[in-house]
């Protein structure tokens, strides 16, 4: 059975910006990750804010953050 989704629970936190946002952006440029994922916090940030906060979590700023609704 394959999993639908990742649940990243503390998104906002350290964590998520200095390993998480990183290895999941790497996962994602190599066509490695396969599912969506679903960031949940407690601070009250919008999609931007969270966009931006994890663009500065990867190194030089090649992030390309899409939404798939």
């Amino acid at each position: 059975m394959r999993a639908g989704a990742l649940v990243l629970f503390g998104a906002t936190g350290d964590l998520a910006r200095k390993k998480l946002f990183p290895a999941l952006y790497h996962l994602a440029a190599a066509k490695q990750l396969g599912v969506p994922v679903v960031g949940v916090a407690v601070s009250d940030w919008d999609d931007a804010r969270l966009r931006a906060y994890a663009t500065e979590a990867v190194p030089a700023g090649r992030a390309r953050w899409t939404t798939r609704r």
